[in-house]
């Protein structure tokens, strides 16, 4: 199939599914070429979409405004491909899924090369921010709610430009050291926090199934940040409950810490994503994991635990750096359902906590009523579970800034600064128990 096409296709189906393009890609074999076009459309969406509705004079079918997508991302950011070959492929494009709009397409395609490709922004800020980063306008108000403007740009600049994968080498199976030298022979550029004993951070973006052991179960793609948090767990001295488990980095790193050989328990509810876990679990040679597919309200295990890990659904912010395809699917009805049900989650994870138990409350959001306002209501109506400081661990102050840890009970951690996702961590236990 031509690549265009197999761009087209692929585009197509995310513009009209629920499927993260992540998803997609990881199901389609596609060159490097159509990997870059793809991520590229998908991160940039309203910025292209903005530049063809100043070229329009009417209205044209979802069909010619994906070709023209595909066309304007790749004049713009493309320098490989000469300007009239990518007009060609575009009207030729164009001819296979809406001939009527062949001429149209060429025609925009062209004014805006003779226009220098130069694109006017709003001058409104806000509106400014949400054409050339491509974040909705209700997206950039759930952000100001927990940040300045001038925050915000940092986040979003920042996120335009993470180009890397952090991966957790299971060392299970294959020391840091040796992986290291599987990287050197076939010259991939690397580097890696001393601090975190199996973090590696591949500098550039590379498909995951190329490097070195992904099929023998030898890393896990985990970003810096969310090794930092699960390292809240060590060491391990108890029976552990993870929530929220799918698809897996937690729950395998947790077994990688467990020398105890301690039972970890791994819920999830969706069946899709404890697919996926399943396979991860299995890759990886993970040991001591008992799966329960089931709604965690619902969820009744007979017994009490020392050690609950919850990572509640959230509306993932921190990681739209990874996952662009967040940005157009959050809005503030979602973020309501959000914190009701992650307000419901922590209730019941208090209720199977034992007497001396604690509670680690983690996301991958930077918007507060999903991380601080939770924690906050929690403890006004739970008097008997304390926040307690976590700045002891000594790691922390090896892998984060002075800033992110200048606040004792939690971790927050800002993107710009910290050169990785944006996460939230705090510990909340029951009167009782004074140590961490």
């Amino acid at each position: 199939m031509n690549q265009r096409n197999n761009i087209y296709k692929i585009l197509y189906k995310w513009n009209k599914s629920s499927f993260f393009i992540d998803d997609l890609l990881s199901k389609n074999d596609v060159s490097d070429f159509s990997y870059r076009i793809i991520k590229g459309v998908v991160e940039n969406k309203l910025f292209l979409d903005f530049i063809i509705k100043k070229y329009l004079n009417r209205n044209i079918s979802p069909e010619t405004f994906l070709v023209l997508e595909i066309a304007l991302y790749e004049l713009i950011y493309n320098e490989s491909t000469k300007e009239y070959a990518t007009v060609n492929e575009a009207v030729n494009l164009a001819k296979e899924k809406n001939e009527k709009d062949k001429n149209l397409v060429n025609a925009v395609l062209r004014n805006f090369i003779r226009d220098d490709k130069k694109v006017k922004l709003p001058d409104n800020r806000k509106k400014r921010l949400s054409v050339k980063y491509s974040y909705p306008v209700e997206l950039i108000d759930i952000f100001l709610k927990s940040y300045s403007l001038g925050e915000v740009e940092e986040i979003f600049k920042y996120f335009q430009k993470q180009n890397y994968i952090d991966l957790r080498i299971n060392t299970n199976l294959i020391s840091r050291k040796k992986y290291i030298h599987h990287l050197e022979s076939e010259k991939i550029d690397f580097d890696f926090e001393e601090s975190l004993f199996y973090h590696i951070r591949i500098k550039s973006q590379k498909k995951v199934s190329e490097l070195p052991g992904y099929k023998k179960g030898w890393f896990y793609v985990q970003d810096k940040a969310a090794q930092i948090i699960s390292q809240l767990v060590n060491p391990i001295r108890n029976d552990l409950l993870d929530v929220g488990s799918a698809p897996g980095g937690k729950i395998t790193y947790f077994s990688q810490l467990n020398s105890g050989k301690f039972e970890l328990i791994a819920v999830e509810s969706s069946k899709r994503r404890l697919k996926r876990m399943k396979e991860n679990i299995a890759r990886l040679k993970s040991e001591n994991i008992k799966i329960v597919n089931q709604n965690f309200l619902e969820y009744q295990p007979g017994r009490k635990f020392d050690l609950i890990f919850l990572d509640p659904p959230c509306s993932g912010l921190g990681v739209i750096g990874k996952k662009a395809d967040i940005k157009y699917r959050i809005n503030k009805n979602d973020i309501n359902s959000l914190v009701d049900l992650q307000t419901k989650l922590l209730n019941k994870a208090s209720k199977i906590l034992s007497k001396e138990g604690k509670i680690i409350y983690s996301t991958c959001t930077l918007n507060k009523s999903e991380n601080e306002n939770i924690i906050e209501e929690f403890l006004k109506k739970n008097k008997k579970f304390k926040q307690v400081d976590i700045k002891n661990k000594k790691y922390l102050k090896k892998c984060l800034n002075n800033d992110t840890l200048k606040e004792q009970k939690i971790i927050k951690i800002y993107p710009p600064s910290e050169k990785m996702d944006g996460m939230f961590a705090c510990v909340l236990k029951k009167e009782g128990n004074d140590g961490f």
